[in-house]
């Protein structure tokens, strides 16, 4: 099972607090538009099934957009509508951000959205009465869950590695994390953003070939190597935000010869939800 996902935000919109400031975003240059067709078109060219998760700040502004891959057949959901990491924000401002991210996309799809995606995977082991509110709020499918160490999230204390339910009290919803591997104890992943773009194509193609469940995530801004510099990040932000973005578009067409992609919705029907690990938080 391997699920193919892309979050669809402005080549600004890391998740580092050096450019967290939304209120100065609309003085930035706007390229989500060619970035998102350049995906669009190599979904429509192989034929592919992918999962969209918008930040609602994209969806507010830009609603053609969203709707456009909506129209495409493609699954839609909330990326929060700030990208802001959810550890880092109250229970309350973390609910009004869903219902304005949900509001948004919904407005601009005009259908329900069921799926959401949390920021750089960040829920934690703290995360309990934030996936509440998730399901309060009407989502029953989740993928926010990285039990390998992110430079921005993950670090979730169980070993979640396959679709899973994750329960709060009675309720439940359902979990794609993010998938890992591990070596010598050390967890590790390859399957998105700079990840993707600094590992090896023989690497990623020979793990994701032998691996049961894999999710890739990716975003716009990893194959627009003419986007412009942020400035004042660090040596390791520009590395991992701007290594290998000349080729990364080519990786991914290489790696969809070998590897079948599919998107949640499809997997839903397959996975095995009554008898599938529940991790009560």
């Amino acid at each position: 099972m391997n699920i193919l996902t892309f979050d669809i935000e402005e080549w600004f919109h890391i998740t580092d607090d050096s450019i967290s400031n939304y209120q100065h975003w609309d003085n930035y240059e706007v390229r989500i538009f060619n970035n998102s067709d350049r995906i669009l078109n190599f979904l429509l060219k192989n034929n592919l099934k992918a999962s969209f998760f918008c930040i609602g700040w994209i969806a507010e502004r830009y609603p053609n957009l969203v709707k456009n891959i909506s129209d495409c057949g493609y699954d839609v959901g909330p990326h929060s509508f700030y990208h802001r990491r959810v550890f880092k924000i109250s229970d309350e401002d973390f609910e009004t951000d869903l219902k304005k991210s949900v509001y948004s996309i919904e407005d601009a799809i005009g259908k329900k959205v069921i799926m959401y995606r949390a920021p750089g995977f960040s829920f934690n082991k703290n995360s309990k009465e934030k996936v509440q509110i998730l399901i309060n709020n009407g989502i029953e499918i989740d993928s926010s869950i990285c039990s390998a160490s992110l430079t921005d999230g993950g670090n979730f204390k169980s070993n979640i590695n396959s679709p899973a339910l994750l329960k709060v009290g009675s309720s439940t919803i359902k979990e794609y994390p993010l998938n890992y591997y591990s070596i010598l104890g050390k967890k590790f992943i390859v399957q998105g953003g700079g990840y993707f773009r600094l590992f090896p194509e023989w690497l990623i193609r020979m793990l994701t070939y032998h691996a049961d469940y894999t999710l890739s995530y990716f975003h716009p801004r990893d194959f627009d190597y003419e986007q412009p510099t942020i400035e004042n990040l660090t040596l390791f932000q520009k590395f991992r935000s701007y290594y290998g973005l000349d080729r990364a578009m080519q990786k991914l067409e290489n790696l969809i010869k070998y590897i079948e992609f599919t998107d949640i919705s499809t997997t839903e029907q397959s996975v095995d939800w009554v008898n599938a690990p529940i991790y009560e938080l």
